[in-house]
């Protein structure tokens, strides 16, 4: 008796101490590397878009420390750096079910036009109750997203997208949403807004997209709150 007491203190005791030093390090973990709080390169600090650019139509407002959208379809990218082998991560809310917007990574170029990054990045979808392969969390056309993984409408929701190469593993708060491979082949391009198939770089700009029905008026609104880099190891 006094043996199984024993061993229940000494497991509580090693239990206390790992969660201790869980606690010390600090880390936040997506079913990934973990990653430490520290090391995070905040691309947008709430406050300016001094280094980053727009193209196409429309804009983002800076509004109460936060990007709203506003117009019809753009791209807000970051041209200060390109960025590879790291995750972005973007925390947003939506207005409406049929907010359409976009974390774009890997753009390889600063872009000419809206079409440009499409056709030569990659898009990671936001858009609920989309099909498989346009929905939230996919890389847009070329890789099915799982469903389920965003909160209600106007709570905000993070997510992160994990660039290994041109390998990219997409989580929707903490969960896995998609996991493209970019050796296996993409399936056929479903309409012209579908991007080109091809290779994309190792590294490149990261945006942001403000996109609505392209002949109405705008569809809901997106705000980001933060959109932030850490390196992976």
């Amino acid at each position: 008796m006094r043996t199984f007491y024993f061993f229940t203190l000494l497991s509580l005791v090693i239990f206390g101490d790992a969660m201790a030093q869980s606690h010390e390090e600090n880390t936040i973990t997506v079913n990934e590397p973990a990653l430490s709080s520290k090391g995070w390169q905040n691309l947008f600090d709430g406050k300016n878009i001094d280094d980053w650019a727009f193209v196409g139509l429309g804009d983002f407002a800076l509004e109460d420390g936060m990007l709203k959208s506003r117009g019809k379809m753009g791209v807000l990218w970051y041209k200060k750096q390109k960025f590879g082998n790291c995750v972005v991560r973007a925390v947003y809310k939506v207005s409406d079910p049929q907010t359409s917007s976009a974390v774009f990574v890997l753009i390889p170029h600063p872009p000419t036009d809206v079409w440009d990054v499409v056709n030569h990045a990659h898009q990671i979808k936001i858009l609920d109750g989309n099909d498989e392969y346009h929905r939230t969390g996919s890389v847009y056309s070329f890789s099915k997203a799982n469903t389920g993984l965003t909160k209600p409408i106007g709570q905000w929701n993070t997510l992160d997208i994990f660039l290994k190469g041109q390998h990219i593993t997409t989580y929707i708060n903490g969960k896995l949403a998609s996991d493209y491979d970019p050796s296996q082949t993409p399936p056929a391009r479903q309409a012209s807004s579908d991007p080109e198939r091809g290779p994309r770089p190792e590294i490149g700009y990261v945006g942001i997209q403000n996109h609505n029905d392209l002949m109405a008026e705008v569809i809901g609104q997106i705000w980001f709150k933060q959109i932030s880099v850490h390196p992976l190891p």
